[in-house]
């Protein structure tokens, strides 16, 4: 059966919960019978717990868990999804993540805002190593030398620089990442998570193309992993050849909570 996906005329609300709906059906195609203690009984058509097996196991109504995974649940108990969650053997950044679409109201972003030519001057300024800025489009939308030297922000047209695009579409870029793979499942999952949150027409589109264009991005996205932008090493090829070791590093800022600010410093290199 296609994944459904929310369309753009459906509320934040509506979008949350189809989403949910889908992370769910994912987690529960992963699992076996065995993996929950459940014997193996009949041959099974598609891989997977049955939705039966997963309301058994959370003791919750069939029809109800159905009825989460269609997306049509608008209040949604929090002691039966934490059972759900529990049966699914989901991690706890997958528990946060369905929690945050379960939720009835969306973020709201309040406060006092600075200017963000501030935070634009500081990511330009960054002398370790390499630092760009993501808005709530995940567009890069500022940069340093070293991290234009590594990416081709330059080169591409502004509402043109997505940095999971340019994973895809930009050939030098899986000469830049020497786990190019490994990178884009990360990166995917990061996106992902936020996806449903930040969601509007530009990233449904952009999501539809890339699913089109790349069977890869396509397998991915539907395998719905969610990752955090957690502090990591990575391993990038500067343009001389030389492979180095960065240290990742990605926070939003608190008066700007809809922009990511990504470092990446050196911390070897590898010849």
């Amino acid at each position: 059966m296609p994944e459904a996906e929310p369309s753009r005329t459906e509320d934040s609300g509506r979008r949350r919960r189809v989403e949910l709906g889908a992370f769910l059906r994912a987690r529960r195609g992963l699992l076996r019978p065995q993996d929950v203690g459940l014997p193996e009984r009949t041959r099974r058509h598609v891989p997977g717990l049955r939705r039966e097996e997963v309301a058994q196991l959370a003791n919750v109504g069939l029809s109800w868990y159905a009825m989460l995974e269609q997306g049509r649940v608008d209040q949604i108990n929090r002691k039966a999804l934490r059972r759900v969650a529990r049966s699914l053997r989901l991690t706890q950044v997958e528990v946060d993540h369905a929690f945050s679409l379960a939720r009835e109201e969306a973020s709201e972003r309040t406060g006092e805002r600075g200017s963000v030519d501030a935070l634009y001057a500081f990511v330009r300024a960054y002398s370790d190593g390499a630092a760009f800025v993501t808005d709530a489009d995940a567009e890069v939308v500022a940069w340093n030398a070293v991290a234009d030297e590594l990416f081709p922000f330059r080169s591409h047209a502004d509402g043109d620089r997505s940095m999971l695009a340019m994973m895809i579409r930009d050939r030098g870029m899986r000469q830049t990442f020497v786990r190019w793979e490994e990178t884009l499942k990360r990166m995917i999952g990061v996106f992902r998570a936020t996806f449903a949150e930040e969601g509007n027409a530009k990233l449904d589109d952009l999501v539809r193309s890339l699913r089109a264009e790349n069977t890869l991005f396509d397998t991915l996205w539907r395998a719905y992993v969610v990752d955090t932008p957690t502090s990591h090493i990575c391993v990038l090829r500067r343009p001389n050849g030389m492979q180095v070791r960065m240290q990742f590093i990605a926070f939003s800022p608190i008066d700007h909570p809809e922009y990511t600010v990504v470092a990446l410093r050196q911390v070897s290199s590898e010849g």
